[in-house]
């Protein structure tokens, strides 16, 4: 794609309205035309990203992303209905006596951040000829009343589920998009297969592209969703009319990559390919070394050398394979595994599928292990010691040994952290469920903190004060603290994912799937950079 071509894909959608008046009606559907299957079955959301008129509020905040989300995970579909007020402060002004259960980010309905079900699916994947759908009943002042989830499944057969908006809560909406994306807490889905066609209509009225994207009209706020997938989206047919339509589609693209010190490079494509470049890094253009196989059904990896890496398969077996590539030799190490990180060839943290963190040591033809923690959500391990983030948020500072295992609590609302043990701890960057970046320093039962950044979602530190940043509007930064007067330089734009050799060397996936070895010094967007593999990989 030539550089500099708008690419309408994951969390960046066409945005729909007409000339800024509030819509009627707005139905969104999504038709499967092939299977949508994701890596690992890990499931995905289909988001109706709305936005009201500008200077709409509810208990003195200003609203400004109203959300309308189907979820197809954990084997079942509900829904979600949240209008935030993004950017409000942290707390009620002094005096005030909110709504009970609700807050200033989500000020209008309470508890909103609870999941409804309205159906059951015996995975989490949509077959041929199913359909999901959501449909916004307005009123007569287009303020939205009514809100109606529905699963279609092949045979025609339709799962409702609906919400009547109390009245003090109705609100018409001026522009919108459609996201396919993963299912919430800023995932990511990566689709091995799929395709669609999303249509949109109104009762009354016209649809059209909104000029400039999100923010370029009407007054509402550039807020895309911080789940992000490597779906990507045709153009809209036709230019305007009450009903328009938009091929969905599935890209082949690199979803992670891995550096190692020799420059190197592991990356992992959504299909389950995981390959090799010998020097990727610092290979010199026009022409990247050709990519090796390692393995073709890979969901996840972490590679010791250019020899040894552990892979985990889409069916939650665990294996250590070894080179060379064109002859690979692997060792089984653990079944219904959900994730894990290799300590040495020796030693793995293990997390099940059933959410408990086992430290698991070989010989792995006759492996022993002990049980580290349950209800775990992600983790970082050193010898003898884990950061782990339970499912309900809660981030903990464990110190084995596990059979007697003690721990402090560092942090809630946590969404992805980065402990920086090697520096002499206890240190970690904490990105909250907001969007908001901390560097965290102990002792955790007199915890500090210092404000990194917002709209944030991912990152990267070197140590204490260097720190890759990916916004959530796909914007990577190179970030320097002090971080009371952080200054940061870009390093690109429209990136999926990212991760940083040193200050001036870093892969980065762009968002229509291609890899690129970049160097600095950063400042200029581009930077210095060639394709690593040849791009998206077929």
């Amino acid at each position: 794609m030539p550089e500099g071509t708008e690419i309408l894909s994951s969390n960046y959608n066409a945005v729909l309205f007409d000339g800024c008046s509030d819509l009627s009606g707005v139905t969104v559907r999504l038709e499967v035309t092939e299977d949508l299957v994701t890596l690992g079955n890990t499931g995905f959301s289909l988001q109706l990203n709305a936005f009201p008129q500008s200077g709409v509020q509810c208990q003195g905040q200003t609203l400004n992303w109203l959300q309308y989300v189907i979820y197809v995970a954990n084997g079942s579909l509900s829904y979600e209905i949240q209008y935030w007020a993004v950017g409000a402060p942290g707390n009620w002004p002094a005096g005030y006596t909110p709504q009970p259960n609700t807050t200033p980010w989500l000020p209008v309905f309470p508890n909103d951040y609870y999941l409804t079900g309205f159906g059951s699916i015996s995975s989490n994947q949509l077959p041929k000829g199913s359909a999901l759908e959501i449909e916004l009943t307005t009123d007569g002042s287009h303020r939205v009343s009514n809100a109606t989830f529905s699963y279609i499944d092949p045979s025609g057969n339709v799962s409702p589920g609906s919400f009547a908006f109390p009245e003090g809560t109705l609100y018409p909406i001026v522009a919108f998009e459609l996201n396919l994306v993963g299912p919430g807490g800023l995932s990511k889905a990566s689709f091995t297969s799929g395709a669609g066609l999303l249509t949109y209509s109104v009762t009354s009225g016209s649809l059209s592209v909104q000029p400039g994207g999100l923010g370029g009209a009407c007054g509402e706020a550039a807020i895309p969703t911080g789940e992000t997938s490597n779906a990507f989206y045709d153009p809209v047919s036709p230019m305007s009319g009450p009903r328009v339509t938009q091929s969905l589609g599935i890209a082949s693209m690199v979803v992670a990559c891995q550096i190692l010190d020799s420059g190197d490079v592991f990356f992992l494509v959504n299909d389950g390919a995981l390959m090799y470049v010998a020097g990727g890094l610092t290979a010199n253009p026009p022409l990247p070394p050709a990519p090796l196989q390692v393995d073709l059904d890979a969901m996840a990896f972490q590679a010791l050398d250019s020899d040894h890496v552990f892979v985990l398969g889409s069916d939650g077996n665990l294996w250590l394979e070894q080179g060379p590539w064109t002859s690979m030799t692997r060792q089984h190490i653990d079944g219904n595994v959900a994730g894990f990180q290799a300590l040495d060839a020796n030693e793995v943290y293990v997390l099940g599928s059933d959410g408990n963190l086992w430290d698991e040591q070989g010989p792995w033809n006759a492996m022993t292990r002990q049980k580290v923690d349950g209800s775990v959500k992600a983790f970082q391990a050193v010898d003898g010691r884990a950061y782990v983030l339970g499912t309900d948020g809660n981030l903990w500072d464990e110190t084995g040994p596990w059979n007697q295992m003690t721990r402090l609590h560092v942090d809630g609302n946590v969404a992805q952290f980065q402990a920086l043990v090697e520096f002499g701890g206890p240190q970690a960057f904490v990105l909250g469920t907001d969007g908001n970046l901390w560097l965290e320093t102990g002792p955790w039962t007199n915890m500090t903190r210092e404000h990194v950044d917002g709209t944030v979602r991912g990152f990267q530190a070197l140590n204490t004060s260097e720190c890759y940043v990916l916004g959530r509007d796909g914007n990577l930064w190179y970030e320097q603290g002090s971080w009371n007067a952080m200054t940061r330089k870009q390093v690109d734009g429209n990136v999926a994912e990212f991760e940083a050799f040193n200050t001036v060397q870093a892969c980065v996936v762009g968002r229509d799937g291609t890899l690129w070895s970049e160097s600095g010094p950063w400042g200029t967007v581009p930077p210095t950079r060639h394709q690593i593999g040849g791009g998206i990989y077929p």
